[in-house]
């Protein structure tokens, strides 16, 4: 990516956190319901990064480890990075990780599991981490050890706490809204929202632009206040999303703001968007038999 590009891209793959870092060295069934996210009772709604304790989910008992899980690795140590692990279950039942995080999406290269614990690596943008984690028996935070490579160095061990949140398609009434982000002269990108409300009320957002190689990226801070909807992508510096919902809620616009600057956003309800995202996240069909 153009360097010129990185103070806006760094809302869609976190850019501007990556070279900052360098330097510094499961949802089935029908499709929701088309009723839009809010929150449960307050004006103003929280994404769940807010209260990370003051919720639990619902998982699976014979492999807890499925799901994804949010937490923070100190690629730098004024700024920890977030970082969505995401462990999923192939037709034969075997379980596979990937993560998303500031420099994009990385499939893990190496990845056991057995019940509740797993051990894994991954590359993380110049540098290779290898966590060893296990499950809580509530089902609610996988916690561990890891360490980071750089250059084929091994750093120091760190412990690792992350929590289990659901992806925003997997809500009840979630929904979707794609179209551009654009960039002053360089054009429109491809730029999609799915939005969605846990059962206590607070809200759940992702991002994704294939073209930035942004694929369903957690946002944190996510917070409704009538017509209004706001979102961090949390970058070094963070990126602001302002935006508004038209009347009916099919329209979805305002700015990308990085310190300095502001991109138009504008997007419009996509039902066929969610429904492949809730399609995605269904369990695949046992192997051998029909789908």
């Amino acid at each position: 990516m153009p360097h010129s590009l990185a103070p806006v891209a760094a809302l869609l793959l976190g850019t501007l956190a990556a070279s900052t870092f360098a330097q510094q060295g499961g949802a089935q069934g029908k499709p929701p319901a088309r009723t839009p996210p809010q929150a449960a009772s307050p004006e103003t709604a929280r994404s769940a990064a807010d209260e990370p304790a003051s919720e639990t989910f619902a998982f699976d008992g014979q492999q807890p480890l499925l799901g994804q899980w949010i937490g923070e690795v100190p690629l730098a140590s004024d700024h920890p990075m977030l970082c969505a692990l995401r462990v999923t279950a192939g037709a034969d039942g075997q379980l596979a990780g990937s993560a998303v995080h500031a420099y994009g999406a990385s499939p893990c290269t190496t990845f056991t599991a057995e019940q509740r614990q797993l051990t894994l690596k991954m590359t993380i943008g110049p540098r290779e981490m290898a966590l060893t984690a296990e499950v809580a028996a509530d089902g609610q935070t996988l916690t561990g050890k890891a360490t980071l490579t750089t250059k084929g160095k091994p750093g120091e061990p760190f412990a690792v706490s992350f929590r289990r949140e659901p992806r925003a398609a997997a809500l009840p009434g979630a929904r979707a809204w794609s179209g551009t982000l654009s960039i002053a002269g360089k054009g429109d990108y491809p730029f999609s929202i799915v939005l969605g409300s846990t059962p206590g009320g607070r809200l759940v957002a992702e991002v994704d632009s294939p073209a930035l190689k942004l694929l369903e990226g957690p946002l944190t801070d996510v917070a409704r206040k009538e017509n209004q909807l706001s979102a961090t992508w949390p970058s070094k510096p963070p990126v602001l999303l302002a935006l508004t919902f038209s009347d009916d809620e099919s329209a979805l616009e305002g700015e990308a703001r990085p310190p300095g600057s502001a991109n138009a956003v504008k997007l419009a309800l996509d039902e066929a968007l969610l429904a492949q995202r809730v399609a995605a996240l269904a369990a695949p069909p046992p192997a051998g038999d029909p789908k």
